[in-house]
C-alpha cells in the first residue's frame, strides 16, 4: 500500500471504515499498517475477541479472503481503547451528502453501507437521513429498517450506520418520528409484515396515510385472539392500543 492517498483526501466514509479496522491518520500517512491487518482472515472471522464492527468494516471496504491474506503480515490485534465516537471523523460532515450523489458516484464503502441498511439503487431517492428531523415534511419513502431502535439493529447494520455518520441518539431521534406509511412495504421483515397483514395492512394500502384498517376501529377487548397476538408482537398492549390506536386512529 505504498503511495497511499493522504488521509485527509480520502472521503469521509473510507476514513470511518478504516478507523474501525485500526487506522488513524498517523498510521495511514506513514504507510504503516493497523494491527488488525497482521491477522489472517480466518483468525479474524473465527475470533470472538475481535469486534464485530471491525469484521463488518473489512467487508464494507471490499476485502475478501484472498486479498486480505495476500498482505502476509499477520499479528495479533491489541485492543484499541479509543471509542468510535470520540474520533473527530464522526463529527465531520462530507462536502456532499451520500444521499445527494448519483449511485454511480459512490465508492465501494458507501454502496456496501447502504446495502446493509436495505438501500439499493432503486431506493436511494430518499432524503438525507442525517437531517430527517429537519426534513420531515419532505421525506420520501424509506426502508422500514429506519424505524427500528438503534439497539434493535444487528452489528452489520449498526456498523454501516456508524460509517455513514449515525450514532445511537441521532438514529433513535429519527426513528421515533418516522410514521409507518413513509416506509417501504417490501423492506419490512417477513415476520413483522405478516403481523401487519393480520391487522389489515397490505402492500396496496400501506403507504396510504388515510387508510385505517378495520382492526383499528376496535377496542382491545374487541380484537380477535389472532389480532391481539399480532398487535402484541408489534409492541402494542391493551393500554397503548386503547389510548393511541382506537382513540386517535
Amino acid at each position: 500500500m505504498n503511495n497511499r492517498t493522504p488521509w485527509k483526501k480520502l472521503n469521509i466514509y473510507n476514513r470511518r471504515a478504516l478507523f474501525l479496522i485500526g487506522y488513524t491518520e498517523e498510521i495511514w500517512d506513514t504507510n504503516n499498517f493497523s494491527k488488525l491487518q497482521y491477522f489472517t482472515w480466518d483468525e479474524i472471522f473465527e475470533s470472538n475477541e475481535i469486534y464485530c464492527e471491525s469484521k463488518v468494516a473489512i467487508l464494507i471496504l471490499g476485502w475478501d479472503k484472498n486479498t486480505w491474506d495476500s498482505l502476509a503480515m499477520i499479528l495479533k490485534l491489541i485492543q484499541n481503547n479509543q471509542r468510535l465516537f470520540n474520533n473527530s471523523d464522526y463529527f465531520v460532515m462530507p462536502d456532499k451528502s451520500i444521499f445527494d450523489k448519483e449511485w454511480q458516484e459512490l465508492g465501494t464503502v458507501e454502496i456496501n453501507c447502504l446495502k446493509y441498511l436495505d438501500i439499493t439503487i432503486e431506493l436511494k431517492d430518499l432524503k438525507n437521513p442525517f437531517n430527517l428531523i429537519l426534513q420531515f415534511e419532505v421525506l420520501e419513502y424509506i426502508p422500514f429498517l429506519f424505524t427500528f431502535n438503534w439497539y434493535n439493529l444487528n452489528c452489520l447494520q449498526q456498523t454501516a450506520a456508524k460509517i455513514l455518520g449515525f450514532y445511537p441518539e441521532l438514529w433513535n431521534a429519527n426513528s421515533e418520528i418516522i410514521p409507518n406509511y413513509l416506509t417501504i412495504w417490501n423492506t419490512i421483515p417477513n415476520e413483522i409484515r405478516s403481523n401487519y397483514k393480520i391487522l389489515g395492512f397490505s402492500e396496496e394500502n400501506w403507504n396510504d396515510a388515510k387508510f385505517i384498517p378495520e382492526s383499528f376501529n376496535k377496542k382491545w377487548n374487541q380484537l380477535s385472539e389472532l389480532e391481539k397476538i399480532a398487535a402484541e408482537y408489534l409492541g402494542f398492549n391493551e393500554e397503548y392500543w386503547n389510548t393511541y390506536i382506537y382513540q386517535f386512529k
